[in-house]
């Protein structure tokens, strides 16, 4: 049967109208006021928050719960399993993923979306694959609101059009999407296996930093810099302000282009040359290791040699090492997978609601110094780890390319 003559069983239909048509199965959450975080207790009734939900899949991570009572009195924004629950707020606005049976009932936060499915014709999880579609993804973003959270209100969501095939369809579509999503996550597990992998070699080779028992000189990251010009940090406010940043010229690297001992060509800011010259003595040099000095306090990696211009933003640290007696790499791996290193930055790092390192307390962290002939032969493995690890990426590029064609075929009838 050619697609177009499938196309003809399909219906055109708004989301409140395919899950049942009744306004309380498509409900957010109380609004703050109502629901506060002294509400929340170690046990209790489950609340589900935007940090629980991904694109497809519920994330089981700090889960706050409140009590019976308050529960009962914000019943209108209750959840059950089964139940599918859409970010209004976020990266990316509309992921959606359904609430799985072990978290049972509770209650969400004002910015998700708790929709109810009672259609017998609909399948959830048709709904939830195609709500996570670019071509439901990008109504919602055409409708969002605010400067600097954006989001979607509750009807823009309610309102949504999609397509409603019989459901054989809805459950061919389902089962050709799961299998394509199971060798996503199978990509996912090797490559966080990859990351167990360089952790791994790294204390067979050097030992435990806390105890050190194989003895390495134990120094403060100051004591390994030839000057205190070599630790620091991006221009504050008034050195680079908001109005100067331009569509295109020389990149200003941020948080966003620091993975865990990866750059990432996450698309950065840009300022004039001109303002570059000015902010000169913060240009990045190949090799340097950049460090996160807000939000995931310490998330490390090296500077590529190949990139070009660039200076550091005003949310990142800059080490620049002489490499005499410390690799670049070596400082990144021991800052990004060691807990000694990491809980080091936590405690230095200041700061009554947000977290910030600052140069003065990088300074003073204090990490094993292994011989640097055993640093260069510890930097040819990461080498070669880091090569597979590309290679994985490609690899999963290829997967979600895949995927996401399979999306786009499968709501427009294209799916053989």
């Amino acid at each position: 049967m050619e697609s177009q003559d499938l196309l003809e069983d399909w219906e055109d239909s708004t989301l409140i109208s395919a899950v049942g048509g009744d306004g309380q199965l498509i409900v957010s959450g109380p609004f703050g006021s109502n629901l506060k975080v002294e509400h929340y207790r170690e046990s209790g009734v489950p609340i589900v928050r935007l940090q629980n939900i991904g694109s497809g899949e519920f994330l089981n991570k700090d889960i706050k719960y409140i009590s019976q009572e308050k529960a009962e009195e914000l019943r209108y924004h209750s959840f059950k399993s089964g139940d599918l629950i859409l970010a209004k707020l976020g990266e990316p606005i509309g992921k959606t993923c359904i609430v799985p049976d072990y978290i049972g009932d509770g209650i969400v936060v004002s910015d998700v979306v708790r929709i109810r499915n009672i259609n017998p014709k609909l399948s959830s999880k048709y709904l939830m694959y195609l709500l996570n579609s670019t071509a439901v993804l990008s109504q919602l973003n055409s409708r969002v609101f605010g400067t600097t959270r954006q989001r979607v209100n509750l009807d823009d969501v309610r309102d949504l059009q999609i397509p409603l095939p019989p459901l054989p369809v809805q459950r061919r579509i389902v089962e050709i999407l799961d299998q394509a999503d199971a060798l996503r996550h199978l990509r996912a597990q090797a490559d966080a296996e990859t990351q167990k992998l360089l952790q791994s070699v790294f204390y067979e080779m050097f030992g435990d930093p806390v105890r050190n028992e194989k003895g390495w000189d134990m120094k403060q990251l100051g004591d390994l810099i030839k000057s205190k010009k070599d630790i620091s940090c991006g221009p504050f406010g008034s050195q680079l302000k908001i109005g100067e940043y331009v569509s295109n010229g020389i990149p200003v690297i941020g948080i966003d282009n620091v993975g865990i001992n990866e750059f990432l060509q996450a698309k950065p800011k840009f300022i004039t040359r001109e303002k570059f010259l000015q902010l000169f003595a913060f240009k990045i040099r190949p090799n340097d290791v950049l460090i996160s000095r807000t939000g995931t306090i310490g998330r490390t990696c090296i500077f590529p040699n190949n990139f070009g211009d660039a200076i550091i933003g005003p949310n990142l640290l800059r080490v620049s090492i002489d490499q005499e007696n410390l690799l670049p790499v070596f400082l990144s791996i021991i800052l990004n997978y060691t807990s000694y290193a990491i809980n080091q930055l936590k405690q230095v790092s200041p700061g009554a609601t947000v977290a910030v390192l600052n140069t003065e307390n990088l300074r003073k962290i204090k990490i094993i110094v292994p011989p640097i002939v055993i640093q260069q032969q510890f930097s040819q493995i990461v080498m070669k780890i880091e090569e597979l690890r590309k290679n994985q990426h490609q690899s999963t590029n290829s997967y979600d390319t895949l995927y996401n064609c399979l999306m786009a075929k499968a709501f427009t009838g294209n799916l053989n």
